[in-house]
């Protein structure tokens, strides 16, 4: 198991292991390592350049964050006209709900 910590921002980090840590553990942060290289590329590769340009430079956890507060506050004001609209319909009067 590898050792975690909480960054500042909340989320969990696999700390680097010491020298001194057998292989298992310093191959399973390796692999963690690379994985989270991948996910990075990979979420870089399918955005719209001009979001690639602010982001290239990190990991896929601040890359999430940032994304997050960026289109937070947009997607949470499409919701809530999306829910007013729709509790502004009305059915006309004797029909049935199908």
């Amino acid at each position: 198991m590898l050792p975690v910590a909480d960054d500042a921002v909340g989320r969990r980090q696999v700390k680097a292991p010491p020298a001194n840590a057998s292989v298992t553990i310093r191959n399973a942060y390796r692999k963690h390592s690379d994985d989270l290289l991948d996910v990075g590329c990979l979420m870089l590769a399918t955005m719209r350049p001009d979001l690639q340009t602010g982001l290239i430079n990190m990991t896929a956890y601040d890359m999430i964050r940032q994304l997050r507060d960026m289109f937070q506050t947009e997607a949470r004001t499409e919701r809530y006209d999306a829910s007013r609209a729709m509790s502004a319909c009305k059915m006309a009067k004797g029909t049935s709900v199908k």
